[in-house]
């Protein structure tokens, strides 16, 4: 399937069956793809054909982007309201907050069930926290009617995050054999590819995304040519080697060097805040920017530039070297711009920079109660770089651990430091998350 430029699948034939088993009779699938294997595309097509009452497409969120659950929240079309009745009178290992969000969404997802079968499709499965994990697995068994089916898109990830949810099967995207290259030329050409062509696109490593952006390029550097009626490379693939390739070989200096420091920002960025880390006037940055967007590497988006496709920008971070990118996060970490998702990511890349221990303190706090799993690992962060931390950050990290469902872990941290109010409180709530009442 081609998840650049076109919507158009390619191959995939048994996995697509295997989908539309899904929407019948089984209640949790997963499907594994790394960046570009094209799982984007696969989730528009099952949603195409489901009834919309009956679909809830989730698009999950880096940790510190957002809202406790706001993914669900946005898809179900709820405000991030806390009002109302608990489920249950019994104590949760969440901030009082968060378990009415968790209570408000169920409650929703059992309306809806009460009237048809709904499918909930979430894209970027891997952002999901565990307690986001737990809520859909609570979803998958409500008694309201009908069922809620779970069908979830990720990379691949360590360990078993899903397992609360006991997936009926998980599906394995593989890269795009020879064949599906093929068709894929014949797609965006027109005609088929001669051996050059195809031996031309092997560095793409059969991966779709980059499969049809090495194709464009092509097209656009002119160098794909009709010769006994089949699409040949005319001219050498270019100086630019990596998954990116040809997408790199018209970048002037200036526009290259826009590229590595736009990847550090994040996702999206503006002209003039690029123009401003750069150190360069906006109008040279404007033009560069009109480059990566010739080049198939970013798009417009109203005022502001995005990475085409996360691969892209991926693959730029990579190439830069750690000393580097390490600086050029610590320095957009002490500007303090961006959203607090953006904040996140440069504070976490900036390394062990003991100048950033109190903005990381800052940040980790901001995100106690609505993204506990991105606080944990920003006082831990902190903890790294402080050797005898204030008794307040040791607790507020034990509490972040507790309301990430590592209750077990803020106890160990917890025996590592002296006692005081705060850290007996926050032991308190670690033995009570664990079930253990009568230690609290």
């Amino acid at each position: 399937m081609t998840n650049g430029p076109t919507t158009q699948i390619i191959g995939r034939h048994a996995e697509r069956a295997r989908l539309r088993s899904w929407t019948d009779a089984r209640d949790a699938l997963v499907v594994i793809g790394g960046p570009g294997s094209g799982k984007t595309t696969l989730a528009d097509e099952v949603c195409a054909g489901l009834p919309a009452p009956s679909t809830i497409r989730v698009s999950g969120r880096p940790h510190g982007a957002g809202e406790p659950f706001g993914p669900f929240l946005d898809a179900l079309g709820l405000a991030a309201e806390t009002d109302g009745p608990r489920r249950s009178p019994l104590s949760a290992p969440l901030p009082d907050a968060r378990y009415r969000l968790h209570e408000r969404v169920l409650d929703e997802l059992s309306r809806r069930a009460a009237r048809c079968a709904q499918h909930v499709v979430v894209d970027d499965a891997q952002w999901l926290t565990d307690v986001e994990v737990g809520l859909l697995a609570a979803a998958k068994h409500l008694d309201a009617g009908h069922p809620v089916r779970i069908l979830l898109f990720s990379r691949p990830i360590d360990g078993a995050p899903f397992g609360p949810l006991d997936p009926d099967e998980t599906i394995h995207l593989d890269p795009w054999n020879p064949e599906d290259v093929a068709h894929a030329v014949r797609a965006r050409v027109g005609l088929p590819a001669d051996e050059a062509l195809l031996d031309a696109l092997r560095p793409a490593s059969g991966n779709p995304f980059l499969v049809v952006a090495w194709i464009d390029a092509f097209r656009r550097q002119g160098a794909i040519a009709t010769v006994d009626g089949r699409a040949t490379i005319t001219s050498p693939t270019g100086r630019a080697d990596g998954p990116l390739g040809p997408l790199l070989d018209s970048l002037g200096d200036v526009a290259a060097e826009a590229l590595r420091c736009a990847a550090v920002i994040g996702r999206e960025f503006a002209v003039v805040e690029l123009a401003d880390l750069l150190g360069r006037p906006v109008e040279d940055v404007e033009r560069a920017a009109r480059e990566l967007i010739d080049a198939g590497l970013v798009d417009a988006r109203e005022d502001r530039l995005r990475f085409r496709h996360d691969l892209v920008r991926e693959t730029v971070l990579s190439s830069i070297d750690t000393w580097a990118r390490r600086a050029l996060h610590a320095e957009l970490a002490r500007r303090g711009t961006g959203t607090p998702g953006e904040q996140v990511a440069h504070l976490t890349g900036a390394g062990r920079d003991a100048s950033l221990a109190q903005q990381l303190t800052r940040a980790g706090r901001s995100l106690l109660d609505t993204d506990p799993a991105a606080a944990a690992d920003l006082f831990r962060r902190v903890l790294d770089l402080d050797r005898a931390p204030e008794p307040e950050v040791v607790a507020d990290a034990a509490r972040a651990l507790v309301w990430s469902a590592r209750a077990d872990e803020a106890l160990v941290l917890l025996d590592g430091h002296a006692e005081t109010a705060a850290t007996l409180t926050a032991r308190a709530q670690a033995v009570a998350a664990l079930g253990r009442l009568h230690d609290a």
